[in-house]
């Protein structure tokens, strides 16, 4: 969990392949195409944040098992509710 205050934590977990492998099969099969929707959505939340005086966070994990990636926890954490 990013915060140990009030507010709304939300977890979603993906079983996939995960970000490393993910990227190797992308970067195979689109030459030239850079995603920019993680990007994009850093700064909607940096600029939500200043407008709003909010500190919505977010964090990206991969997750593990005996060294093998099995999937991603995208956590995102709203301090109000």
């Amino acid at each position: 969990t990013l915060k140990n205050e009030v507010g709304l934590s939300l977890k979603i977990q993906d079983n996939g392949v995960g970000r490393a492998a993910a990227e190797k099969i992308k970067s195979l099969s689109s030459k030239g195409y850079k995603s920019q929707g993680l990007q994009i959505t850093t700064q909607r939340i940096e600029n939500y944040n200043k407008l709003n005086q909010d500190n919505i966070e977010y964090k990206i994990s991969d997750l593990l098992e005996n060294s093998e990636n099995i999937g991603t926890l995208v956590e995102i954490y709203f301090p109000k509710i």
